[in-house]
């Protein structure tokens, strides 16, 4: 009667074992059997979401944080001809590194590695479809926009809770010492 009993547990077991792999294999199969995209998908997908423009784009705003930041560090200084002459070639080589490190040249293969192994063929032509329609092309046109709008957004409820995290701060470890100086400075007059 045991060897019945474990003979059926045994067999139990071998059919679960069975059912188990083939719902493995149901959820896994799809995976392994999707098609790569090709190259050329991929760049019909970059061409149509205009991948090139937006870099240029974003290289050519990160120029411009660049030119801020320096006329804000210079800001209420006396610059000699000389002084300026070496912030203008400062300012042309530094950006002429960053469009070289990330130039559509240098990228490009690496966004095409990536989605290639992050995509199959169905999902690249799914999202070309979608970018390259008339709908997917007031996206782009609106994207910055709604960026920059998302940013303010974000900065609007992350600045009070800066000002928050400081506060706790320095509930915690009391004012900084700078703060305290300033204070006594301001009490002395």
């Amino acid at each position: 009667m045991r060897r019945l009993y474990d003979a059926g547990l045994a067999k139990g077991n071998r059919n679960m074992r069975r059912m188990l792999l083939a719902v493995v294999l149901s959820l896994v199969a799809p995976m392994a059997f999707a098609a790569k995209p090709t190259d050329a998908q991929i760049d019909r997908l970059f061409e149509v979401m205009r991948q090139q423009q937006m870099l240029d784009s974003v290289l050519g705003e990160m120029e411009g944080i660049h030119q801020g930041m320096l006329a804000e560090m210079t800001k209420g200084k006396t610059l000699t001809a000389d002084d300026r002459a070496k912030m203008d070639r400062l300012f042309a080589i530094s950006n002429k590194h960053v469009r070289e490190t990330l130039s559509w040249e240098k990228l490009a293969p690496k966004f095409r590695a990536l989605y290639a192994e992050s995509l199959g063929s169905e999902d690249i032509e799914a999202i070309t479809a979608f970018y390259a329609s008339p709908a997917g092309q007031r996206y782009l046109d609106k994207m910055p926009a709604l960026m920059q709008k998302s940013m303010g957004l974000v900065q609007e409820l992350t600045v009070p809770m800066l000002q928050r995290m400081q506060e706790d701060m320095i509930r915690e470890f009391g004012a900084p010492a700078n703060a305290e100086a300033g204070a006594d400075v301001g009490t002395a007059e």
